[in-house]
């Protein structure tokens, strides 16, 4: 095609199937605790002026078909607002849910450094006061 700029391909970026994602983060991913929260608490929670040893620390659980399509804006905005009010956030995805169906949680599997854990795509009742958060007991936070 003459005068036509030809279009090139990138090389398309396979995501594993779970991992820790945050918007803002350097990296698309994180695949172990201890990288994210080296780089949240000590360099995303000052700039957000966040402290990570007294702030709440609240997990969300993400669906990995929104990561990988970019369709995140709604858990941007939730992540965003939750950080604004002083809490640290730890938004994992896992592909599984994606194909599920159905997802269940039960409240005593949950970490218990985790203050509260968001389900935001669930209308299951997951005990412990509301539909869509489970809290858990307070302790310490890594």
């Amino acid at each position: 095609m003459e005068g036509k700029e030809k279009v090139v391909m990138e090389e398309p970026i396979l995501l594993p199937d779970k991992a820790i994602w945050h918007p803002v983060a350097p990296d698309i991913v994180f695949e172990t605790n201890e990288d994210y929260f080296n780089w949240y608490n000590t360099q995303h929670c000052p700039e957000a002026g966040i402290d990570p040893k007294t702030a709440p620390t609240v997990g969300i659980i993400l669906q990995k078909s929104h990561i990988n399509t970019k369709d995140d804006t709604h858990y941007v905005s939730l992540i965003a607002e939750l950080e604004s009010r002083g809490s640290r956030v730890v938004p994992i995805y896992s592909g599984g849910l994606d194909f599920s169906g159905e997802f269940s949680v039960a409240p005593e599997t949950l970490p218990t450094h985790f203050n509260r854990v968001i389900l935001p795509f669930s209308t299951q009742d997951l005990s412990r006061n509301t539909t869509t958060t489970v809290s858990a007991s307070p302790s310490s936070t890594p």
